[in-house]
């Protein structure tokens, strides 16, 4: 499993540790893995790229996911990189958009 927190600096976790309940955060530092300086080389830099490389261990050429969002020629419509029409989200609503998201669009081999 791995945990991304957007805007959240790594030195958060020891700044904060006294405002950490047993359960939470805190369980992440003596029980987890934490790495003051990791990372790692792709690009574009953009959320979905970034997120997709930490969980994949590939460059967006390998997995996939190139952007937040893309222009995908085959269905002539731009989407974005959790968009999955063949999914439902759980609590979502039939009919608005948001209600069909997934990491479908990571290619598979690349999560081997």
């Amino acid at each position: 499993m791995g945990i991304v927190i957007d805007q959240f600096r790594f030195d958060y976790l020891e700044r904060f540790e006294d405002q950490f309940g047993p359960g939470g955060f805190k369980r992440f530092l003596n029980s987890g893995s934490v790495f003051a300086n990791a990372n790692y080389l792709h690009t574009p830099t953009y959320t979905a790229c970034g997120h997709a490389a930490f969980m994949s261990g590939t460059t967006p050429s390998m997995n996939g996911i190139i952007g937040n969002d893309w222009f995908d020629r085959e269905s002539g419509k731009r989407i974005t990189s959790v968009s999955d029409s063949t999914v439902k989200l759980l609590g979502g609503r039939e009919g608005q958009p948001e209600c069909r998201r997934a990491g479908s669009s990571v290619r598979r081999s690349a999560m081997r």
